[in-house]
């Protein structure tokens, strides 16, 4: 087995951390966080570096590339918490409209003329819906595309103060029907392993995130005439951190690799992926707090935005108990081979 990135995917990632490093700084978050609205400027730009059209076909106005590409894409998203749901769009909307060959959305999502986001069984809630979005409504029996200005929708509480959720029910008679039966079913799945890779991608960039800013703060504290970073006490906390951040990133490659490659056991490297890169990054987020000490549970340090999007995304597209069932059942339930010439087969 062989899932090593490309010069151009790559390439596009160093592109990706350049730009998402420069816009979106912990002040600007902030500023977005206490005006509850969204930078229309940074979308804009995302839909120019082609990020909002990274997984569509060439011929319906996207870049062509794959899940190990966007990825990527998404663990660079992770480490600067950005909020803007380029995930939501980009990485679970659009492959399903690529799937059913809706051209004209496609291009139009990849333009940043049009957002498309998703609601799903697992994923009921929608971040950041306005009026002039598209809504994707998945279950297994069928896909349906809505207007969200002509949907029912309740504001609903999150953690994350970033992360503007919203509750939807679709009217009788709302929307479009756009796939049903055995499609739609599968539409619904690539949906489901989509959202759970990315979203345990951006888990990753966030867990890099916080040991960084745990390290930079053990270097900048001193105590007892020295930086808190040379005591073992310190340093070993922060160590077992960054080992379960790179335990956890081949598990996300690999599941990427297996979506691409519609491997038998794709949804179950997906399920791994999520599980692993949970658990680091919310090692991640306990570990920067205590080495932050008390001034890590205030408001003042930037450390809570980075924690809180972790509880939030460890919930979303199936939470550590989903996941770890899947993976179970897959066990004890479906005779799965293990052992490293079924784990790294071909």
């Amino acid at each position: 087995m062989k899932f090593l990135h490309s010069e151009d995917q790559l390439d596009l990632r160093d592109g990706a951390q350049e730009f998402l490093r420069g816009v979106c700084t912990v002040e600007k978050l902030r500023e977005l966080k206490d005006a509850g609205s969204a930078d229309l400027g940074v979308w804009a730009a995302l839909a120019e570096l082609g990020l909002l059209g990274f997984l569509a076909s060439e011929e319906h106005g996207g870049l062509g590339m794959d899940a190990m590409g966007f990825a990527l894409i998404a663990e660079q998203a992770g480490y600067v918490a950005l909020p803007e749901p380029l995930t939501d769009v980009a990485g679970v909307a659009m492959p399903v409209l690529n799937a059913l060959g809706r051209s004209d959305l496609c291009q139009s999502i990849a333009g940043g003329e049009t957002r498309v986001l998703t609601m799903h069984t697992v994923n009921p809630y929608v971040n950041q819906l306005a009026d002039n979005d598209k809504l994707l409504i998945l279950n297994e029996n069928e896909v349906r595309l809505a207007n969200a200005a002509d949907c029912s929708v309740e504001s609903i509480e999150s953690i994350d103060p970033l992360r503007r959720l919203s509750g939807v029910t679709l009217d009788d008679g709302v929307g479009e029907v756009i796939s049903e039966g055995e499609q739609a079913t599968a539409l619904c799945d690539l949906a489901l392993h989509s959202g759970a890779l990315y979203s345990a991608a951006e888990l990753l960039g966030l867990a890099a995130g916080m040991i960084d800013m745990a390290t930079a703060y053990a270097k900048e504290r001193h105590q007892f005439g020295k930086p808190i970073g040379s005591y073992q006490a310190v340093k070993h906390h922060l160590s077992s951190a960054f080992v379960a951040l790179e335990f956890a990133r081949p598990t996300v490659y690999r599941a990427s690799h297996d979506l691409v490659m519609c491997t038998a056991n794709a949804e179950l490297a997906v399920a791994h992926a999520k599980i692993a890169a949970t658990d680091a990054a919310m090692q991640a987020a306990e570990v920067a707090i205590q080495v932050h000490g008390g001034m890590g549970y205030t408001f003042e340090v930037d450390l809570h935005l980075w924690m809180k999007r972790v509880w939030a995304l460890a919930g979303l597209w199936g939470d550590r108990n989903h996941h770890m069932n899947m993976v179970d059942k897959a066990l004890f339930e479906g005779g799965l081979s293990l052992g490293p010439a079924n784990t790294f087969a071909a």
